[in-house]
């Protein structure tokens, strides 16, 4: 019964698209393992918007003296609204789809627990 389990949902939708699904989640069974296995699905980045979302990042770092660890509503508008601002101000242009991504990266690692947001997004886990 476990090895025919292959399922997959949405953790999390679009920062700046609400109703566009961005992040899933695949729960699979693992033969090596023996196991089932959650495997977390974020949009790649390619290379350039890897850049460019390390460089937005170092910069907002630097000039913003703001703890985001609440992670409200108005935080994360904030952080758009800032991450918009930087993007135009350094001169990156990036289509509606890079940047989609760009900023659910720095919503994620600012406002959210980094790599493990979207795990927090599962309606089995409790805090």
């Amino acid at each position: 019964m476990l090895r025919s389990v292959n399922q997959t949902y949405v953790l999390m939708n679009s920062p700046i698209n609400p109703e566009k699904p961005l992040v899933w989640a695949n729960i699979s069974y693992n033969p090596q393992k023996r196991a089932l296995v959650y495997n977390v699905i974020e949009p790649p980045l390619s290379p350039e918007e890897m850049e460019v979302f390390k460089e937005i990042k170092a910069k907002l770092q630097e000039r913003l003296d703001i703890d985001f660890g609440t992670g409200g509503k108005f935080q994360q508008e904030f952080l758009i609204k800032k991450t918009y601002e930087f993007l135009d101000y350094f001169g990156y242009v990036l289509t509606p789809e890079q940047l989609e991504k760009v900023i659910y990266y720095i919503v994620r690692d600012f406002i959210g627990l980094d790599n493990v947001e979207p795990l927090m997004h599962l309606s089995l886990i409790h805090i």
